[in-house]
């Protein structure tokens, strides 16, 4: 989570577009939960009116179960071709979240 605030950050700060000013959001993938928690910790610190949206195959959508249930909900099985999200989100992250 560390490493992906720190390339927010700079991606935030240094990217040739005031990302910051011309957006109000950003989209990004879920699938341990490390890559959102650290770009929305980032995007917050930066912009705390920022809206970070998440997204995730249907057949491996354990953050929208758990964010639904509202505590950390680990699936039993994922349903996706999108072999690079088939893992669960961390018990870490999740509190993030």
């Amino acid at each position: 989570m560390e490493c992906h605030y720190t390339f927010a950050s700079f991606h935030f700060r240094f990217s040739r577009l005031d990302v910051l000013s011309l957006n109000c959001f950003t989209f990004e993938y879920v699938t341990g939960g490390g890559l959102i928690s650290g770009i929305t910790v980032a995007a917050k610190a930066l912009k705390p009116s920022i809206q970070v949206f998440a997204a995730e195959p249907k057949g491996a959508d354990d953050a929208a179960e758990s964010k639904a249930a509202g505590k950390l909900i680990t699936l039993a099985h994922t349903n996706t071709i999108a072999d690079g999200l088939r893992s669960w989100m961390g018990s870490l992250t999740w509190y993030v979240m």
